[in-house]
């Protein structure tokens, strides 16, 4: 994804956020590096006017990505673009409440649309919310798991 923040930067201006347990610097980006930490990660998240959850498609092993971190951005109003990859298409419904890019051109078109419009960025995330409300919560899915059982 660096070469494609580094094609956004000279388009608009933003700043990336990495929330990880590393150190990160990338030449010519308006970075911000902040180390995970469970007491402050949901505030750390919600100063994140977009998410962004990339994947490569060159490994089985992304296939099997539950798509969580998505699902996180999601249930705090937090508008994704994600790779169009994997169980990420069973969460994200393109363009409703969220994005699902196929290239590097389409990451930049979605992430600029969503830089560029406030309102747009309000509506995915409260779809986003919903979807999460609606599909994801611990009594919607429990719920699925004791018809499953139940069905046995």
């Amino acid at each position: 994804m660096i070469p494609t923040f580094k094609k956004l930067s000279k388009l608009r201006n933003f700043k990336l956020r990495i929330i990880g347990n590393f150190d990160y610097s990338i030449k010519d980006l308006d970075l911000e590096v902040l180390t995970w930490n469970k007491e402050t990660e949901i505030n750390d998240l919600l100063e994140i006017d977009i998410g962004i959850y990339p994947l490569s498609d060159d490994s089985d092993w992304v296939l099997g990505k539950s798509g969580l971190k998505a699902l996180q951005y999601m249930a705090l109003g937090i508008p994704p673009v994600a790779s169009n990859i994997g169980n990420i298409k069973n969460i994200i419904t393109h363009s409703k409440n969220g994005y699902l890019a196929n290239n590097e051109n389409e990451w930049i078109k979605f992430l600029i649309q969503l830089i560029d419009d406030f309102k747009l960025r309000s509506r995915i995330g409260r779809e986003a919310i919903n979807t999460v409300d609606n599909g994801y919560t611990v009594d919607v899915l429990s719920k699925k798991y004791l018809n499953v059982l139940n069905r046995i």
